[in-house]
């Protein structure tokens, strides 16, 4: 029998700074040191959605102290039919996180589809309808808040 009355009150603060740590990593942190929010948004192309492109987030904030040399965390996302996405990252310890580093990316989008096939080769299925300045010579940059973003939208041309 335990005779010291405040041994619950002790355990219970303890199980309640455990479940609050838990929930702090779940929700904005990772092991690895970064700071992840949800990310979702639109891309249009003159005008109409795009639908089956690719949006990837790769991070130009620099990286957390003690994490300089791990794999840099990118965030990706393919748009649906009305050119909708939401964002995943594969963290440098292989997890998947819904949404994307906190901080400033440069943002690429492809719209090419390729059909991989290691024994007849890569089909193209559909060529690339955007300009180099949205994927390999990247403009677009986006900054990730802290609380995250359902308005992460790109309006893109085609000119």
């Amino acid at each position: 029998m335990n005779c010291n009355p405040h041994s619950k009150d002790v355990l219970r603060a303890a199980f309640c700074w455990l479940i609050t740590g838990y929930c702090a990593m779940l929700v904005g942190c990772g092991s690895s040191g970064w700071q992840y929010a949800e990310v979702s948004g639109q891309v249009k192309l003159d005008g109409q959605p795009l639908a089956n492109a690719v949006v990837e987030f790769a991070i130009l904030t620099p990286p957390p102290e003690g994490t300089e040399g791990d794999r840099l965390p990118v965030a990706s996302g393919q748009t649906n039919e009305q050119g909708e996405f939401h964002l995943e990252t594969l963290t440098p310890e292989n997890d998947k996180i819904n949404g994307a580093v906190v901080g400033n990316h440069r943002v690429t989008i492809t719209s090419k589809i390729v059909e991989r096939n290691e024994f007849e080769g890569d089909k193209i299925l559909r060529k690339e309808l955007l300009p180099p300045k949205y994927n390999q010579n990247s403009e677009l940059t986006f900054n990730v808040p802290t609380g995250g973003t359902a308005d992460c939208d790109f309006e893109l041309s085609t000119k």
